[in-house]
């Protein structure tokens, strides 16, 4: 008789600890989404603006991310008998495909911006100020 070598955790068990990482990412990308776009606003910087909307898209692939582990941790049944695993596959080309939505938007409004230079922003010292409360809380 082999024994394995390292003892395998639960399929509930590693739900838990998928849900309890993703969750405290949701926490603070909501935060940092708030934070970078209100004062990219505020402060009329752009790139803290699109730094925002990153944060957005990082939000929503932890959304994703979330639903993907509660389902793949999902023994198998008669539908799905090797199991739910695949589902992570397919959340994984969902949250790169909106991401590259994500950044197609971002090139299209600097290559607009980069030829209408009346529309550019100038940023003020605000901005700054936020760029450095979200390098603290991202660190």
């Amino acid at each position: 008789m082999i024994k394995e070598s390292s003892p395998k955790i639960s399929q509930e068990i590693r739900y838990i600890a998928i849900r309890n990482v993703t969750f405290l990412a949701i926490t603070i990308n909501t935060l940092l989404t708030i934070i970078k776009i209100l004062f990219g606003i505020v402060g009329q910087s752009q790139a803290l603006i699109a730094d925002g909307l990153h944060s957005l898209s990082d939000l929503l692939v932890g959304a994703i991310t979330l639903v993907a582990a509660k389902y793949s941790t999902q023994p198998p049944d008669l539908e799905h008998p090797y199991g739910h695993g695949r589902i992570e596959t397919l959340a994984t080309i969902a949250g790169g495909g909106l991401l590259l939505l994500m950044a197609g938007g971002l090139l299209i409004d600097a290559q607009r911006r980069l030829f209408e230079p009346e529309l550019l922003l100038q940023p003020t010292a605000i901005s700054l100020a936020a760029v450095i409360l979200s390098i603290v809380i991202k660190e």
